[in-house]
């Protein structure tokens, strides 16, 4: 966000923001001739933030009502709290905080810190609310502006993202009933993500074009997509084929759909971000690890980036530009990521063929010998004699050639 402009004119645009402003200020039994505080004049940057059209202002308010009203912070008066001392005594604050584990069932999720990106986001809206009244000569200086996070604690022991193998992406589309398996192919084959795919529209979808392609307009009912700007996105693969099949299934799924959305729910409403399709709750237990909706996203990414679904490896551009990402660098996380796989990859090969398959002892290995096909089915190192892992594993490796997955009918 650039800087603001705080002119006669702006002002009187959000005259009606303003005056809820007026109410908390009296609420708090503050004087508005004595000086703004933190928590009125964060208010007043937030109405100006949704007045411009702001596409992350719900974001905003819900990091500002959680880490600053709740705090100390919040009553002190603008001039107080831009300091050195206050700015660091409240990221102190801050930093102890830990995540609320109540607001999910997910039993890997457990109380933990707040993430570093929490941090950042935080801090970064904090210093943009005091660099406004910097702007506003409110406060002599920002305190914020050289406060930067860093991960003192609660470093991460776990893999943040959750990338499926062919045979293990056969094995969670199958973890999922008809027709929301063909949402989450969609998802897989489309690198759309959530809030893209829930607000796309019917009139954006050309799945019988001669080359089939849709377009991710909005990442809200009425606004912009994460990037800013729409995105031609390819059908192509499973993208296209449970495309075909979703639409042709959607009367019958939502015989109600006033907004012409693409995948509303059964009543024909728009879903919402927090909530996932049903049955997804069961690929985490398929596969045997944390698995998350926008790990579609990534695995998708890394397909194509290692060429595991038509053979051929797409460029970090290509790629780049039909996920829609900001920067290459975004994309690059995929290609670190398959080196480290293959590294292993290389690793296994050169082990000697007497050391293979038994331990340091020179003992049989029963768990590394054998063939995996031959018994239950290994699903991410977990042990798993599902019907649906062992059908995936009998079908080949091609995900874009085989198309059984979704014809299935649960």
């Amino acid at each position: 966000m650039g800087r603001c402009e705080w002119s006669e004119k702006r002002c009187d645009k959000s005259q009606k923001l303003d005056e809820s402003t007026v109410d908390v200020v009296a609420s708090h039994g503050r004087d508005v001739a004595r000086g703004e505080t933190v928590r009125t004049w964060g208010l007043r940057w937030l109405n100006w933030r949704e007045h411009d059209g702001v596409r992350s202002i719900a974001d905003d308010r819900g990091r500002w009502r959680t880490h600053v009203e709740s705090d100390p912070i919040a009553d002190m008066l603008l001039t107080d709290a831009a300091t050195w001392i206050a700015a660091r005594e409240w990221y102190a604050r801050l930093s102890a905080k830990t995540a609320n584990a109540s607001r999910t069932k997910n039993k890997w999720k457990t109380q933990r810190p707040l993430a570093l990106q929490t941090l950042r986001n935080v801090v970064n809206l904090v210093r943009q609310v005091f660099e406004a009244a910097k702007e506003a000569e409110l406060i002599a200086g920002n305190p914020f502006a050289t406060l930067r996070p860093k991960r003192t604690r609660g470093a991460r022991t776990k893999d943040v993202w959750c990338i499926l193998r062919v045979q293990e992406q056969d094995a969670a589309l199958f973890a999922m009933p008809t027709p929301e398996r063909w949402i989450a192919a969609v998802a897989l084959g489309s690198l759309a993500r959530k809030s893209e795919l829930w607000n796309l529209r019917l009139e954006d979808v050309h799945a019988a074009a001669p080359r089939p392609f849709m377009v991710l307009r909005y990442g809200t009912a009425d606004g912009a997509t994460k990037g800013g700007r729409p995105r031609r996105v390819p059908l192509f693969g499973m993208a296209l084929e449970a495309m075909r099949y979703w639409l042709a299934q959607l009367p019958t799924y939502a015989p109600t759909n006033p907004d012409e959305l693409v995948f509303p729910d059964r009543n024909g409403k728009r879903r919402s971000k927090k909530h996932n399709p049903r049955g997804f709750s069961r690929v985490s237990k398929i596969i045997g690890r944390p698995f998350r909706w926008h790990d579609w996203r990534h695995t998708g990414c890394t397909s194509l980036v290692a060429g595991w679904w038509d053979g051929e490896a797409w460029s970090k551009e290509r790629v780049q530009r039909i996920a829609g990402h900001s920067s290459v660098v975004t994309t690059e996380r995929y290609v670190h990521w398959l080196e480290d796989e293959e590294a292993l990859d290389c690793t296994a090969a050169r082990m000697p063929e007497t050391t293979k398959g038994r331990d340091t002892m020179g003992n049989e290995n029963k768990s590394a010998s054998g063939d995996a096909t031959n018994g239950p089915i290994a699903c991410a190192g977990v042990e798993c004699d599902t019907t649906a892992c062992e059908e995936s594993q009998r079908r080949g490796s091609d995900s874009n050639r085989r198309m059984t997955v979704l014809q299935t009918v649960a």
